[in-house]
């Protein structure tokens, strides 16, 4: 897969940064611990950020796998109440320092999935810009889980135990790309009893020279 071989090089790019570093994405500037996946060498985290922010506006948004906490900042920016989380300890304590140069109060969680939300908590809007690539070879890597889900194992763990911590009216979203496996995430929703759409998409250059690349927000929705 072409473009796994590529994605997975800027994550090594990623790695070689040994000590934490300053990046500036759409005008803000972010701190990113190596071995955390950074938006700044991908270009699909501008786009999906903007657009969760103007869906959440004033309301309460749960992200999955925050990284460095772009998109949980562009929400609360947006006047969004944040709770974001991240498996990976690095990119909880980068979320962290983000957040608090911008003055933003947003809770930053150490977890995988809703490891860290409690029973009683729930959102308007829980959002991942979940791994894209099926694959069937398990990893440990906590920076390739940000891009590879075998067997898309945790995004059906992500799904079938979201909506109990959802808001009445609430939804899972999910960035995404044509890349994904459209045709599982929609068999996961079905099984799980969710209407599934695609909200929003946009088409740009990929990242070789006669390649596009569509991006996407799904809308899950509890039946």
């Amino acid at each position: 897969m072409p473009c796994l071989k590529s994605v997975l090089a800027s994550l090594d790019a990623m790695k070689r940064r040994t000590t934490p570093y300053e990046v500036r994405v759409d005008g803000i500037r972010l701190t990113a611990e190596s071995g955390v996946f950074c938006p700044a060498y991908f270009q699909d985290s501008v786009w999906i950020a903007n657009q969760m922010a103007a869906l959440v506006r004033n309301k309460s948004i749960l992200e999955i796998g925050t990284g460095v906490g772009f998109t949980a900042i562009a929400c609360a920016l947006s006047g969004a109440k944040v709770v974001a989380t991240d498996i990976n300890p690095a990119a909880v304590r980068s979320c962290d320092e983000n957040c608090k140069r911008l003055n933003l109060p947003i809770d930053v969680r150490q977890g995988n999935l809703f490891e860290p939300i409690k029973s009683n908590e729930r959102f308007d809007a829980i959002f991942w810009n979940h791994p894209w690539f099926h694959v069937e070879e398990s990893t440990a890597d906590l920076l390739q889980l940000a891009v590879v889900d075998p067997h898309y194992s945790n995004l059906e763990r992500f799904v079938r135990k979201g909506k109990q911590f959802l808001n009445p009216m609430g939804s899972l979203y999910l960035g995404t790309a044509h890349l994904a496996r459209i045709d599982l995430i929609r068999s996961i929703a079905r099984v799980n009893a969710y209407d599934f759409d695609i909200i929003a998409e946009n088409t740009r250059p990929g990242l070789h020279e006669g390649e596009s690349l569509t991006l996407l927000i799904c809308e899950l929705r509890p039946l």
